[in-house]
């Protein structure tokens, strides 16, 4: 089986780097996705997607994108069950983003300096960071 998902959407608002306990860089951002269709009175839905990104991949993420842009993101779902403070059991599903592209033409300098920080960076130095609980990264 393969757990492989694809959104093209919209950031709602502008992502952010946040560390882990473990000191290493992360970014959770949601982005408004459009139904393929319109319903009954010609209008279309839009779905929000949670997604999460670490390390390098964060980075470019939260250095060249903001509210309102549009992104393609890619990955695997991923389901998430935590407690509140209030002690409700949360579930909810994160896209584990492991590549993402523009979904307009950018400016070939911007391009480029993304290209060279993506390629700069060594796969083998990385560790995947997941939200296990609350205390460990908030929601």
């Amino acid at each position: 089986m393969l757990n492989t998902a694809t959104f093209n959407g919209r950031f709602t608002a502008n992502p952010e780097i946040e560390v882990a306990k473990n000191g290493k860089g992360y970014v959770r951002f949601t982005i408004a996705v459009e139904r393929s269709y319109k319903n009954k009175n010609n209008e279309r839905l839009t779905d929000f997607f949670t997604c999460f990104a670490s390390e390098v991949i964060a980075k470019v993420i939260c250095d060249h994108f903001k509210k309102g842009d549009g992104i393609i993101v890619s990955g695997e779902m991923r389901n998430s069950k935590f407690t509140t403070k209030e002690g409700v059991e949360v579930n909810t599903n994160i896209l584990q983003v492991k590549g993402f592209d523009f979904p307009v033409s950018r400016p070939k300098e911007k391009t480029d300096t993304i290209a060279r920080a993506l390629s700069d960076a060594s796969i083998d130095d990385f560790e995947e960071i997941l939200p296990a609980a609350e205390s460990d990264v908030p929601f």
